[in-house]
């Protein structure tokens, strides 16, 4: 994974959570749209510890957040591989690239993705509050939320893709 990539966009959000499990010492850097594993930093305590990792120098511009890694998907399946498109259609001023996972085609913002090794392995959570995109291996890079656009605009995309 391209660290300083993720960083830059995490930087850029208004929101900024740092999600940990003690335990495992597993740490995840998130925006509420992204997560990515920052388990090799030291285990950060306080909020201008956050801050002063990420460059920041004037808090007042973002929301900081420090907690337990949140249960945030109770799978219902094992997780279905995803095969990614290199593909970006720009839709109503949005970009949108593309996961098939056994025929079912996730749209998902290219910039979350592009952290991320060329040769990722991407997995589709079906979950019993959401999808979610696990990133990595045996041991996960991170995750991130496939965009959810109404029907119809989600039918249009489906549409376009599959005319490529």
């Amino acid at each position: 994974m391209k660290l300083q990539k993720a960083l830059n966009i995490i930087k850029r959000s208004p929101s900024i959570s740092l999600w940990r499990d003690e335990s495992s010492g597993t740490q995840l850097l998130s925006n509420g749209y992204a997560a990515y594993d920052v388990s090799s930093w030291p285990f950060i305590e306080t909020q201008e510890e956050l801050a002063a990792i990420l460059g920041i120098d004037d808090m007042k511009k973002h929301t900081f957040n420090i907690g337990e890694i949140p249960n945030i998907c109770r799978p219902r399946n094992d997780g279905i591989p995803a095969d990614r498109k290199y593909i970006t259609i720009n839709y109503r001023g949005y970009d949108h690239t593309f996961l098939d996972a056994n025929g079912k085609i996730i749209a998902v913002d290219p910039k979350y993705l592009s952290p991320f090794d060329e040769e990722a392995l991407y997995e589709y959570i079906d979950c019993d509050d959401g999808e979610i995109i696990a990133v990595g291996g045996f041991i996960k890079d991170g995750y991130v939320l496939p965009q959810s656009p109404d029907q119809k605009y989600k039918a249009a995309l489906e549409e376009i893709y599959r005319g490529l």
